[in-house]
């Protein structure tokens, strides 16, 4: 999957004190991005492929992949935020549902909960309706 550097993952590695931008040959820069490493003068290092394993790359190098679930409730709203995270670069993992059909919720949040547990993903967000309002987790 390729990876998207956005102005604020430079903003991020110049807050840390780092001069120099780790990417992989398919990663994409964005021209806001590619603007402020000019005006920064961030140094772009291209990663080979024995050094792109999750141990070696460096700290400011996050993986944006978020993991989405719903129950029945809340799937209309998921797939919005999806497609708005997916337009954003971050690269989504969705654990159901996956229609309107009636569903235990408890099944999909445990999905959304094991891969953060598991490193897979750097976030859950977990949409349904409560009563009458309409709410979600992370």
């Amino acid at each position: 999957m390729k990876k998207i550097i956005l102005e604020s993952d430079v903003l991020k590695l110049i807050k840390n004190g780092n001069k120099i931008l780790f990417v992989d040959k398919e990663t994409i820069i964005t021209p806001l991005a590619l603007d402020k490493i000019k005006e920064k003068k961030i140094e772009i290092r291209i990663l080979n492929e024995t050094q792109k394993t999750k141990d070696s790359l460096p700290e400011h190098f996050e993986i944006k992949k978020i993991v989405l679930g719903s129950d029945h409730t809340g799937y209309k709203i998921k797939n919005v935020i999806k497609d708005y995270l997916i337009s954003k670069g971050y690269e989504i993992e969705d654990v159901g549902c996956f229609d309107e059909n009636s569903c235990d919720y408890p099944d999909f949040a445990l999905a959304a909960a094991l891969k953060v547990k598991k490193k897979k993903c750097r976030r859950r967000y977990f949409f349904r309706r409560y009563r009458n309002s309409f709410g979600y987790d992370c």
